[in-house]
């Protein structure tokens, strides 16, 4: 048989929350941190700052405006001499940020994504932050720029060892203590530490490009999509561990098909399986471009969610992953009750990959997810925004 997930609405409030950086008093969460030596070097030559308790956060993720105003600020020891403009539409002269980012940008040392855009609040991973470090920072480029955008600046990082081996993949986020130490690697060219070597072309259901932020064309710049994936898999994964089931990986195909479906739902403000034209499943995802791997009749499932969504801040990751949260906990609450196939979607046994993705309607201050599961998916678009 095929699964087909019934629609859940769960409906609350959330508030939003945001911090703010300033000298620290002192540096009270980094001992014994693996990169403490760097986060210090960091903080003494005035290149990072703690938050309002004096602690530094070493494994929060940083967003592209943070990151990008630190390494500048590494680069010149003070800020920009020129004065911020509009160098984004997205960002306004009057932020925080602004003269550091437009700094980098009459430099050459960002571009900005298709749109036009900077997207501040959007955590950067590390082929993102790669190619920032080597343009400001001096590293020798690669001889070999063959390959996807982000691989000369790769391989300019990890020629010279400056790729902490505490990254798995290119598509990690990176840490607050993960930034200091490529910086103190870099500033002091230490090559002799452990670090990471990936090897290309990487496997091809990775997928590492800003154009695909037209997947998430229907979440606002303030909210990091792959914050909020990296966390709705978490969640299933920590559920299948406690149960002795095998993980789930994300999967692209499976996040687009999300993603369009979470879309569909939003315009039709209503959260439905019905396909339009009387369309199947199976037909739908066809359309897409999504062939599934078939397993005893066995192929897919999809669960979708509804929750109140106020935020309007400059940084609404957190706000997203929370109203993620609660709709997660809702389909897990299902266990032994009378109903419980968003239960049963989480805890498959069989189910190999998952993708997520969310739609923001801020007229009526709701945030549709949906969320598709499977046995495998053999084929998908490489890149669905083209």
């Amino acid at each position: 048989m095929k699964k087909f997930i019934i629609s859940f609405l769960a409906v609350f409030l959330l508030v939003s929350n945001t911090h703010a950086l300033q000298e620290p008093k002192e540096l009270i969460d980094i001992a014994g941190d693996p990169y403490e030596t760097a986060i210090r070097y960091l903080a003494e030559n005035n290149i990072v700052q703690g938050y309002p308790d004096g602690s530094y956060q070493p494994q929060k993720s940083l967003n592209r405006a943070e990151f990008t105003k630190i390494i500048v600020g590494a680069r010149l020891g003070s800020e920009p001499p020129k004065p911020a403009e509009d160098c984004f539409p997205d960002v306004q002269k009057n932020e925080w940020f602004a003269t550091w980012v437009c700094y980098a940008k009459d430099n050459g040392i960002i571009g900005g994504y298709p749109d036009s855009t900077f997207k501040p609040a959007k955590h950067i991973n590390l082929a993102e932050a790669a190619k920032i470090l080597v343009n400001t920072l001096n590293v020798d480029l690669s001889t070999d720029t063959s390959g996807q955008w982000y691989e000369v600046y790769i391989r300019s990082m990890q020629n010279n060892a400056y790729i902490p081996d505490s990254f798995r993949t290119v598509t990690q986020l990176v840490k607050r203590s993960q930034m200091a130490e490529m910086i103190y690697r870099i500033m002091e060219e230490i090559k002799s530490k452990p670090a990471k070597t990936f090897v290309f072309p990487l496997p091809t259901d990775t997928i590492v490009s800003p154009d695909l932020s037209c997947l998430d064309d229907q979440v606002p710049a303030s909210v990091d999509m792959n914050e909020v994936r990296n966390q709705w898999l978490s969640w299933h994964n920590q559920a299948r561990a406690n149960r002795s089931m095998g993980p789930l990986t994300l999967n692209n195909g499976l996040d687009y098909s999300s993603s369009v479906w979470a879309k569909d739902n939003k315009s039709s403000k209503e959260l439905t399986h019905n396909r339009p034209g009387g369309q199947s499943l199976t037909e739908w995802f066809s359309g897409l471009g999504i062939v599934f791997r078939d397993l005893t009749g066995m192929i897919y499932g999809e669960s979708l969610g509804l929750r109140t969504f106020r935020c309007k801040e400059s940084d609404c990751t957190e706000q997203a992953i929370e109203a993620a949260r609660f709709i997660f906990d809702a389909f897990m609450a299902e266990e032994g009750t009378s109903y419980t196939s968003h239960y049963d979607n989480v805890i498959e046994p069989d189910f190999v990959e998952l993708g997520v993705g969310i739609a923001i309607d801020y007229s009526d201050e709701l945030m549709y997810l949906a969320t598709h599961s499977s046995f495998g998916v053999d084929n998908y678009p490489s890149n669905p925004c083209e």
